[in-house]
This record gives C-alpha cells, structure tokens and sequence, in this order.
C-alpha cells in the first residue's frame, strides 16, 4: 500500500506539499531525498499542525509526525 497519495512541488516557494494515509498514533515519517550539492535545508515542516524535523543528511531530510486520527493527513515541507 502506497501511503503517499498526493505531491506537489512550487519551485517558486520551494515548498514540498502532500497528502499520505496515516494511522492514528502511529508515527509517520518522510524522507527526503536532496540535491547532492547539499545546499538545501529545512526551514519548516507542517503536518495537520505539527511535525518533527529529525535527521538530515547532504543527500536526505527526515520529517514526521504522530496523527491523532487516521486517515489522510496534509502535509507541508519549506526548503
């Protein structure tokens, strides 16, 4: 099951936005792949309110969040 049902990406904003199927108290997790430039980083994450900036690499990021209901749950990246 693909849990990633919607992405976009504004180049104008540089900002990643979706939509993915979660499960109630179950934490979800992105990952990211990056420009192997390594010039891009994280300024905010957003998922239905919050999200975790956790790990990140030059080649990668990793956010995430835990729902608090299931289902599909928006979601909001600014690089």
């Amino acid at each position: 099951l693909i849990d990633v049902v919607e992405e976009e990406w504004d180049a104008g904003t540089k900002t990643l936005s979706g939509k993915s199927r979660v499960v109630a108290g179950d934490y979800y997790e992105l990952r990211v792949a990056l420009p192997e430039s390594g010039e891009w980083k994280i300024k905010s994450a957003t998922a239905n309110g919050k999200m975790q900036i956790g790990a990140a690499t030059k080649q990668s990021a990793r956010v995430g969040f835990t729902p608090k209901e299931s289902g599909v749950a928006e979601w909001k990246i600014v690089f």
